[in-house]
């Protein structure tokens, strides 16, 4: 048939008008993309298909086909439809009599598969009619014909034939069988328990502007006293501004009262047994006594320098601990304000080779126990000042204690950020670890028992508030608490609620689980405490030699000193540093000038200022270099700058500035040679000066990490010792390697020659982590002593419970000073290795050791912000 032009055909199904369409054909509609025959002779009709059950939000699908004529279909289908129906309902019936015929006769196999069979076939039909629309006077009397059976029926009557065949059918009335799939019961068919409450937070308080440090809540549970401060500047923690203690309501959460004085970040606090006063220490060194009521200041103590870092009530209230960044611990008659006593120092606590972090009083009041950063846990006899035993286990620092109700079990946190040991550890007081409850990945900041005494609450740097069954070993319970550290965790006396504080400003209170019944509390017991004989720090002048070998402690330093040097005829010490600890890390100062001071008075000569960083190393120029009696000094700073210095008048000779090529970085040490025409300074690069015309040669290569150690040996070659134990001798010429001296395994942080050059020494330990940039301490700690021309290994000295920071030789060379992490200055005998005397009198890191020129004496640099002058045993 010839294509009709010009005329116009409509899609059946949309209506689009189509053109150009050969009657009889078929063609797909380009607009609904439906299938149809163009008009011709016989012309289909659209019949609608339900949509796909499974696809509830699709068009409706038209199909074109040829259909039988309209009225046979609407006249047979519901005559056909409504028979079935009445035929399946008459042979159910009949079956269902046959089946009971009244003697109790259960029907043949044959019959009953037959029926079974029947039964399956009119249920499909009827599932068949249900899924086609009918009209509703076809649908079955019992049934709607809107509502569809469900794919799941309920329980029936079954009859005996649907039973399996191995079983005998039961006797009439027949027992009814579970269908095929059985609907699952609803949830309140099965006891639950109650579901958790949706939020377990009570109250979140708000008010203090920066980080907040510590947390505890009175024992009457009426009050949480918290304080903070400081800002993280480029990942360290700095002074804030928000130095003031805030009282809350814990019942309502408002906050009801400060406590202002302190000038700097407020990094503990303690309540004391009658909720009546408040101790708090700062990172000024101070130890504040509040009237809790009054909101007042009632005392001032002078604390610890470089920062307060834990304070702990006695039982009853009579005494005060602390702690420090100096190490040492402290027990103060806090008596009352009208006992003539109060405030008066009566123990110092020394043991602890780093810095403290934590303090408590046993229940009973004799005891006490302290855990820093050398990761010791130490019990100490209160009344009579000694050491009673040292808990080891931990191989990171120990941030909190508690004790059990009972005073039988100390749990003790730990850890760093990505370190190996964070979580807690439960001991008895004998010293004894029963058990390691790891927090993987997750260091502990605060830790309490519960009153049952079976259960513990921590704090961790994660944010989380953990809570403990220590019974079954186990977490049974953690929440979400603070963004960033959740630095500190207090209970109430019931113990139902837990108060925390963190790094976002915030004091949240949880609501706990009940607890169990009350374990047996020791009664609150005290000794008392006599007063010990008082440490002078400077004797009067003229200073006596003391059995100890400290003859003078030069302490106008006001924040940490690392180097120390002395003029050729020993009259001057020069001696510099810079910076603060916090947190037990060291932070940027503001202090950083240089001390030029008389050796035997103490007298301060001039101050040298010019650096704007910690300076990090200080050398002596020859004076025959010098245009002044006094010679010159050059000292280095870690952003990299290098001054000379007029030590006659206290002025710059002039700074010395890297040429290139790149950039010099940070500078750690600095050493210059016997004649005082070139320096060489380590650190980011290892470079050598020329002194007289005040340039720098090219770097070195070939030096693979940061370098912690220089020196001049006496013919000009240069030393250099670095992060990953490597001792290397280099041409002071052409840069060459002349030799390695293996040994050390870890940091090398101190070299030097013996004055005639036959012997070096070198003095390591401890390592970075390179992942969480961070010092790691180590195991070697050793100091060992080489043949320079041979690389021999004569020497191996071990002693310090560090590393070792600085080693020295006297001026004949026969014998070895070395000072380190732990604070002590050790002397050592080169020909027979023997250690023939140990100074203490330094509370922090013993950065730098120099022999005076009698090698009779020598000084010593400290964190502690101190210059000890040593008399040497003969």
């Amino acid at each position: 048939m010839a294509t009709q032009a010009g005329k116009s055909v409509p899609c059946p199904a949309c209506g689009k008008k189509l053109k150009g369409l050969v009657p009889g054909k078929r063609f797909q509609c380009p607009g609904c993309r439906a299938s149809f025959t163009a008009p011709g002779p016989a012309l289909p009709t659209a019949a609608v298909l339900s949509p796909d059950p499974a696809d509830s939000g699709a068009e409706p699908v038209f199909r074109f086909e040829d259909l039988p004529p309209e009225p046979r279909r609407h006249s047979l289908a519901p005559w056909l439809i409504g028979g079935g129906t009445i035929a399946v309902l008459a042979i159910a019936s009949l079956v269902a009599l046959s089946m009971d015929s009244g003697d109790g006769t259960p029907p043949r196999d044959g019959e009953r598969i037959a029926v079974r069979d029947k039964e399956k076939g009119d249920r499909g039909k009827e599932k068949e009619q249900l899924d086609e629309p009918k009209p509703p006077e076809t649908a079955p009397p019992d049934e709607s014909p809107t509502v569809k059976r469900p794919p799941v029926e309920p329980p029936r009557e079954k009859t005996p034939e649907e039973q399996p065949p191995v079983q005998k059918p039961p006797a009439k009335p027949p027992v009814q069988r579970p269908p095929d799939n059985p609907p699952v019961k609803p949830p309140e068919q099965k006891p639950l328990p109650p579901p958790e409450p949706p939020s377990r937070l009570v109250h979140t308080l708000r008010g203090h502007t920066e980080f907040i440090h510590c947390v505890a809540v009175t024992p009457d549970g009426q009050w949480i006293v918290t304080g903070g401060g400081g800002k993280a500047v480029d990942g360290l923690l700095k002074t804030g501004t928000d130095f003031a203690l805030r009282v809350w309501d814990l019942k309502t959460g408002s906050e009801v009262g400060k406590l202002s004085g302190h000038a700097d970040n407020v990094a503990c606090v303690a309540v004391s047994p009658d909720s009546s006063r408040v101790a708090s220490g700062s990172q000024d060194g101070k130890v504040f006594l509040w009237d809790l009521k009054a909101r007042r200041k009632e005392k001032e103590l002078p604390g610890h320098p470089g920062g307060t870092t834990a304070v702990a009530f006695s039982p009853r209230g009579s005494y005060l601990a602390s702690a420090g960044i100096d190490g040492v611990v402290r027990v103060w008659d806090v008596r009352g304000s009208r006992d003539r006593g109060s405030g008066e120092l009566l123990r110092t606590l020394r043991g602890h080779t780093e810095s403290l972090l934590t303090v408590l009083f046993t229940p009973d009041g004799k005891y006490l126990l302290s855990g820093g950063f050398d990761k010791t846990i130490r019990l100490w006899d209160v009344q009579t000042g000694k050491e009673v035993r040292v808990f080891r286990g931990h191989a990171e620092p120990v941030w909190a204690l508690a004790l059990s109700p009972d005073g039988k079990r100390l749990l003790s946190g730990s850890g760093w950020a990505k370190g190996p040991d964070p979580g807690l550890r439960l001991w008895d007081l004998e010293g004894k670890q029963l058990a390691h409850l790891p927090t993987p990945g997750d260091p502990v900041r605060g830790i309490c028992f519960g009153p049952d005494g079976t259960h513990a609450v921590c704090s961790s740097e994660e944010g989380f508030l953990y809570l403990w069954d220590l019974e079954k070993r186990k977490i049974v319970r953690r929440d979400e608490a603070h963004q960033g550290y959740a630095t500190g965790v207090a209970l109430t006396p019931d113990g139902r609620r837990a108060v925390t504080a963190g790094l976002d400003r915030l004091v949240k209170v949880w609501r706990l689980p009940e607890p169990g019944p009350l374990a047996v509390r020791v009664e609150a017991g005290e000794v008392k405490i006599t007063k010990e004989t008082p440490v002078v720090d400077r004797p009067p002048d003229p200073t006596p030699a003391n059995p100890k070998g400290l003859l003078r402690r030069f302490a106008k330093h006001t924040e940490l000193v690392r180097a120390v040097a002395v003029t050729r005829d020993g009259r001057l010490a020069l001696s510099g540093g810079g910076g603060v600890i916090a947190d037990g890390k060291v932070n940027k100062g503001v202090d950083y000038s240089l001390l030029l001071w008389e050796v035997d008075s103490g007298d301060v000569r001039s101050r040298l200022r010019g650096h704007t960083a910690n300076v990090t190393s200080i050398a002596m120029l020859p004076d025959g270099g010098a245009p002044a009696r006094l010679g010159r000094a050059l000292s280095a700073s870690n952003n990299g700058e290098l001054i000379l210095w007029n030590l006659e008048t206290g002025q710059q000779v002039r700074p010395l500035r890297f040429s290139g090529p790149g950039t010099l970085g940070g500078i750690a040490c600095v050493a210059v040679s016997r004649d005082g025409r070139f320096a060489l300074t380590g650190g980011a690069q290892l470079v050598l000066w020329d002194l007289k015309t005040f340039q720098n040669f090219k770097p070195f290569t070939g030096q693979p990490a940061w370098v912690h150690a220089v020196a001049f040996s006496p013919d000009g070659n240069v030393l250099a010792g670095d992060e990953f134990g490597a001792v290397i001798l280099r041409s002071g010429t052409n840069g060459r390697q002349l030799r390695r001296f293996k040994g050390h395994s870890e940091i090398v942080w101190s070299v030097a020659f013996s004055p005639d050059g036959k012997y070096l020494a070198a003095g390591g330990g401890g390592r970075l982590d390179a992942q969480q940039n961070l010092y790691v301490p180590g195991e070697d700690n050793t100091v060992r002593i080489w043949e320079a021309a041979t690389g021999k290994e004569v020497r191996v000295l071990k002693s310090h419970g560090g590393e070792v920071h600085s080693v020295a030789f006297s001026p004949h060379g026969k014998r070895v000073l070395s000072c380190g992490r732990d604070g002590t200055v050790s002397l050592w005998d080169v020909n027979s290795g023997k250690e023939t005397a140990v100074l203490r009198g330094h509370t922090l890191f013993a950065e730098q050791v120099v022999f005076l020129p009698d090698g009779r004496r020598a000084l010593s640099a400290s964190f502690d912000r101190t210059v000890c002058l040593w008399e040497l045993p003969e």
